[in-house]
């Protein structure tokens, strides 16, 4: 069993920048916790904008409050998501992200992150372990 108060984590150093400085990461679980994913919370704010492109990664994300406009940079298609919305995007899916209010979401990488990662120019996090086949593998 594993237990942390969120004192041990802003203790711990596992509240981060993100996004370019637009958005705040708490890494809630990591690769140092020995599971084949990671936890953060991520929290945006209104007007935040981003490029991001998860070449080494799985992410998914669940909004549990506010809005954002997530858009499919290879074919323009653009979704409208709000509290309980859910997108999953990966190596094949460079996206632009823009919170609509103040967000707040879950966020699951695959493989884990070690939790100190910073986007590259692509808005990538440079490879953290072996890339799962993803959605619709069997």
């Amino acid at each position: 069993m594993l237990i942390r108060t969120m004192e041990q984590i802003e203790a711990e150093g596992r509240v981060i920048s993100i996004g370019y400085g637009k958005a705040t990461a708490v890494r809630l679980l990591t690769k140092a916790d020995g599971l084949n994913f990671s936890i953060s919370e991520a929290r945006g704010s209104k007007a935040g904008a981003s490029t991001l492109w998860y070449k080494n990664h799985w992410e998914g994300n669940l909004v549990l409050e506010g809005s954002l406009e997530v858009t499919d940079k290879t074919t323009g298609e653009a979704h409208l998501l709000g509290p309980g919305g859910l997108y999953l995007v990966g190596p094949g899916d460079p996206h632009h992200l823009k919170t609509l209010t103040d967000v707040h979401a879950i966020s699951v990488f695959d493989p884990p992150l070690t939790g100190k990662e910073d986007h590259d120019a692509d808005g990538a996090y440079p490879p953290t372990g072996s890339l799962p086949p993803g959605p619709g593998a069997v």
